[in-house]
């Protein structure tokens, strides 16, 4: 199957940027927003056409970005599977040209239901948006890490838990219970607004 990369690419202001394509009727999805990326080319990896692919559509250079996932894409003329990174710049749309297509804009997440995306990028924003929603929210790490500090004091046995970065500094980085390590950890996509 034919490989894409793809970049979640945010802004200095944590804005996704994405690019209206051409309105030409020989080239898939006219008309429609997409993200940045592209084919992988033959004797290439994933991480290296994003690169190349970024570099091309804006002439910008990346070395800092987070594989997030792939997603196996049916729905399109050429089946492929998506190699989907999380990409920060501090450049604003403003800063950048486009090389490739209408026009580049910056939109939080929240607002991707106002874009008509090409193939399954609004599937794969959607998902994005919701695992983002689920794993940084506050109360639901806070309950969580409190609920395996009770299970460590009950079975006295070693748990190790990641925490993400939004509560490095708060008081569930430091437990109490020798029976438990926190660990903090940052997500590319917790810092990213909805």
């Amino acid at each position: 199957m034919h490989k894409v990369a793809t970049a979640l690419l945010f802004d200095r202001n944590n804005r996704l940027l994405i690019y209206l394509r051409d309105n030409k009727p020989e080239i898939s999805f006219p008309n429609h927003w997409d993200l940045f990326g592209g084919h992988v080319e033959e004797n290439e990896i994933p991480e290296q056409a994003l690169v190349r692919e970024l570099k091309e559509e804006l002439n910008l250079h990346i070395t800092d970005y987070t594989f997030y996932k792939t997603f196996e894409s049916t729905n399109e003329q050429k089946p492929n599977t998506k190699f989907v990174f999380v990409v920060r710049t501090e450049k604003e749309a403003e800063e950048l040209t486009l090389y490739e297509g209408q026009y580049l804009k910056a939109i939080s997440l929240s607002e991707r239901g106002n874009y008509k995306f090409a193939n399954m990028l609004g599937e794969i924003l959607d998902e994005f948006a919701k695992k983002k929603e689920s794993l940084c929210h506050p109360e639901l790490v806070e309950g969580f890490v409190h609920k395996m500090l009770r299970q460590a004091q009950q079975d006295n046995r070693y748990y190790r838990i990641n925490v993400i970065e939004p509560f490095r500094n708060s008081s569930l980085a430091e437990p109490r219970n020798p029976n438990l390590s926190v660990h903090t950890y940052t997500p590319g996509f917790c810092n990213t607004p909805l």
